[in-house]
């Protein structure tokens, strides 16, 4: 069985400027509420230069966004490995990640499945491979292409074909 672990929001929002890179004044502090499996609240900034406000946030989180961008990336996977958009939704919430099947139709609409999968929620890692949430929640794949699964889980390219 091979176990997968998703980095997740990681330190601070960097305060730099994204036109001329040099260091952005804080304007305004905000405290976002987003989906994810661990974090709900994270802290973004509100930065001023070169005459625009802009808002900073952490690594692991898009600007505007409601999810995590580990969220996004394992309903893709889990899609592109195979399980049915209905089945992701319901895993999710779950796992204590509320959303609906129209937002992971919009997050997949460029993804085909390369194998077919059957994914479910556990309490300790189980099945072919098994994705770490918390310490007591995991997503446990039963699949017969395990090695594609992975590689798709942990985001690296692979040539697999249906």
């Amino acid at each position: 069985m091979d176990t997968v672990c998703m980095d997740g929001i990681t330190g601070r929002a960097p305060r730099h400027c994204p036109k001329c890179n040099g260091r952005a004044a804080v304007h305004a502090r905000v405290t976002r509420a987003i989906h994810d499996w661990e974090i709900t609240f994270v802290e973004c900034l509100r930065l001023r230069c070169c005459g625009t406000t802009f808002t900073s946030t952490p690594e692991g989180l898009t600007p505007r966004a409601r999810y995590s961008d580990r969220v996004v990336a394992l309903t893709r996977a889990l899609v592109a490995a195979g399980v049915s958009m209905r089945c992701c939704v319901r895993l999710f919430d779950a796992a204590g990640v509320p959303m609906t099947l129209q937002t992971v139709r919009t997050w997949c609409t460029d993804v085909e499945a390369v194998t077919r999968s059957k994914a479910r929620v556990a309490s300790c890692p189980d099945g072919d491979v098994a994705v770490k949430l918390r310490d007591d929640v995991w997503f446990a794949l039963s699949t017969p292409r395990p090695t594609v699964v992975r590689q798709l889980l942990k985001g690296e390219p692979c040539a697999a074909t249906r």
